[in-house]
């Protein structure tokens, strides 16, 4: 399966070098990761170790982009849940302390649309770079993401729940994590503030059209 998994991504890198190279690559026999196939989860759920290390690998020559819809998705679909053992073998990247290992932790938390989950890794993170490091940006990506809300006000509702993730932050021993509690708390107050004005627009523009219409 790891094997099998290298010799994808090795064919994918090579696909995307005649591209640029305007080789004709229509008769290659490209085959996709099959990121669906349960029997391969499942081998990848007993050696996530090994998978991460692939991806590690693939992380430092592939687009950062693309590592998004291919070695993320892959990593979502063996741990759907975020699993205890994946957030032990993020904080092990985490703890070497060099930027390239972080931003590849960083780039697989994002496949968990800000699930409070991801917070102890993020953590981490934060207290191991410099304040406002670039990485600020990241971390603050990573939680703030949101995937599918429902209702008028759910984008609002659902920043406001990060918020309240975030308040014990605020009063933690590091300077560097109050530091930055308290640097996306704004940012977020700053989105929930223009989330409910525009759903609050919405709503009243709907109620002004359907007025209209009821009145001929």
């Amino acid at each position: 399966g790891i094997a099998r998994l290298a010799h994808d991504r090795k064919l994918a890198k090579q696909r995307k070098q005649q591209e640029l190279e305007g080789k004709d690559i229509e008769s290659d026999k490209f085959e996709a990761i099959p990121y669906q196939l349960t029997k391969l989860n499942k081998l990848f759920e007993k050696a996530p170790g090994a998978l991460l290390k692939v991806l590690r690998s693939d992380f430092d020559d592939e687009v950062r982009v693309m590592f998004v819809y291919r070695g993320v998705r892959l990593v979502r679909a063996t741990f759907p849940n975020y699993a205890p053992e994946l957030e032990k073998l993020l904080l092990e990247y985490v703890a070497t302390g060099q930027e390239d290992d972080m931003e590849f932790a960083i780039g697989i938390l994002r496949a968990y649309d800000g699930s409070p989950a991801i917070l102890p890794v993020c953590k981490a993170i934060i207290r191991a770079v410099p304040e406002r490091s670039r990485l600020w940006n990241e971390v603050g990506s990573a939680i703030e993401a949101t995937g599918v809300v429902s209702g008028e006000f759910g984008m609002a509702e659902a920043y406001e729940r990060k918020l309240q993730y975030l308040e014990p932050w605020k009063t933690d021993e590091d300077e560097r994590v109050r530091s930055f509690a308290e640097w996306i708390s704004d940012g977020l107050v700053n989105f929930i503030a223009q989330e409910r004005q525009r759903a609050e627009h919405g709503l009243a523009l709907r109620k002004y059209r359907f007025g209209r219409g009821d009145r001929g």
